[in-house]
């Protein structure tokens, strides 16, 4: 009896040893293609039907059968990649693969609603958000102009009104408060809103918070909340610089061109740069606008200049400090 059992437990071991034998295994490591560091919890599928993840080092281990067989590595946030192997029984092949990050449409995040970062699908509130994509098609260079195309919200005379709720006369203090990242800017004299300065070639979203928010944001905010929240860099250095230009007609009545020979233009100039240093952020913006009017002694020229810098320091985790300017 004790010689059949062991007979048995050897025709396991040799059967088993001869399944192993029979398979191919492939390793390699999965990394970013653009900062070449490693990406954990890639999926990495063979033919989709067998798979594995890749650890915290992005390396993954897999054994398949001997034969062609289609890999597909997929990860959130990544382009998938697709590739061909063809193995042998018993092969050792080595792959790695670096993804392509993509754009993915995910829910908005605000956080004007509750002074904290929600999805907008989240908020209970009736709330809007701009994008710059926007303001950069209508070719504004003033944020009041582009407010003006949200359903709800009007800015006449620089009093800026959230569904007929605002500030009855020119200074006599709004009940709409706009805000750049959760700070206002109201003047304290007469509670207006100096929109050239705003920084309009440096805008992550806007958010227009329709309805009463006095309990987080004072008595200003009685009918709303406009919130300007700017931009961080992202993983690589951008820049973008922006140049338009134009010029008043004649009108039909000689009389009323009082410039004479030359037609009265305008034309202005901004810039933004943003980029990434370590643990370090840095975002440097510009504008600059000159306007000779159609009208006389309306002559119009500004320039200004935006920075923001921040710092996360490595011993203090979910800790960060900087400085924004606008001048």
């Amino acid at each position: 009896m004790l010689r059949f059992a062991g007979l048995f437990l050897l025709v396991i071991l040799i059967s088993t040893g001869t399944l192993v034998g029979q398979n191919a295994v492939i390793t390699g490591r999965v990394t970013d293609s653009a900062t070449k560091g490693p990406l954990p919890g890639v999926n990495v599928v063979a033919d989709n039907i067998t798979g594995v993840s890749t650890n915290a080092n992005g390396q993954y281990r897999l054994e398949i059968k001997p034969g062609v067989h289609e890999l597909v590595f997929s990860f959130i946030g990544y382009q998938s990649f697709k590739k061909t192997v063809t193995v042998s029984e018993g092969r050792h092949v080595k792959l790695d693969v670096s993804l392509r990050s993509k754009a993915v449409d995910l829910d908005v995040a605000v956080v004007t609603a509750g002074k904290f970062e929600q999805h907008l699908s989240d908020v209970t509130v009736s709330m809007s958000v701009m994008k710059p994509a926007f303001i950069e098609n209508i070719n504004t260079v003033k944020l009041d102009q582009a407010l003006n195309f949200m359903p709800g919200l009007e800015v006449l005379d620089g009093q800026a009104t959230i569904r007929g709720g605002g500030g009855y006369s020119y200074g006599a203090g709004s009940r709409v408060s706009v805000l750049i990242d959760g700070l206002p800017i109201m003047t304290a004299s007469e509670g207006e809103v100096k929109w050239n300065f705003l920084p309009v070639e440096n805008i992550d979203q806007v958010e227009v918070l329709k309805g009463a928010s006095s309990a987080l944001y004072g008595s200003s905010a009685l009918n709303g909340i406009i919130n300007i929240r700017t931009a961080y860099p992202g993983l690589k250095p951008e820049t973008k610089i922006s140049m338009y230009s134009g010029f008043y007609m004649e009108p039909e009545r000689k009389e009323l061109a009082w410039w004479w020979d030359n037609l009265p233009v305008f034309a202005g100039a901004s810039f933004l740069h943003l980029q990434k240093f370590g643990r370090v952020d840095l975002v440097v913006g510009g504008n600059g606008y000159i306007n000779q009017g159609y009208r006389t002694d309306n002559y119009d020229e500004q320039a200004r200049v935006n920075l923001k810098f921040r710092h996360r320091p490595k011993k203090i985790k979910g800790f960060s400090y900087g400085l924004n300017t606008n001048m």
